[in-house]
């Protein structure tokens, strides 16, 4: 009996630590993702939103959260060059 219970407890172990190491890597991954949303190119932020996308998808223990941010991010109000520099954005004509 006491060699069913060592197994049984490295298993556990070893399904602890599996579980730890996804946590830590979601973890990571929206970290970056999230520090991409405040980047000051508009592609980088894109990717921003498109890898906080992914996340969702294949973590739906996280999903709420992620569609939290995305949101709280959509709902930002727009800064324009104008604001930063006293410029135009674009050009109109």
């Amino acid at each position: 009996m006491p060699a069913f219970r060592r197994q049984r407890h490295q298993e556990i172990a070893t399904a602890h630590a599996t579980h730890d190491a996804t946590e830590r890597r979601v973890t990571e991954l929206y970290t970056k993702a999230v520090e991409q949303l405040g980047h000051a190119g508009a592609a980088v932020r894109l990717g921003g939103l498109y890898a906080l996308e992914r996340l969702a998808q294949d973590n739906p223990g996280h999903r709420q959260t992620i569609v939290n941010v995305i949101c709280a991010y959509l709902r930002m109000p727009y800064r324009g060059r104008r604001a930063a520099t006293g410029k135009a954005s674009c050009r109109c004509g």
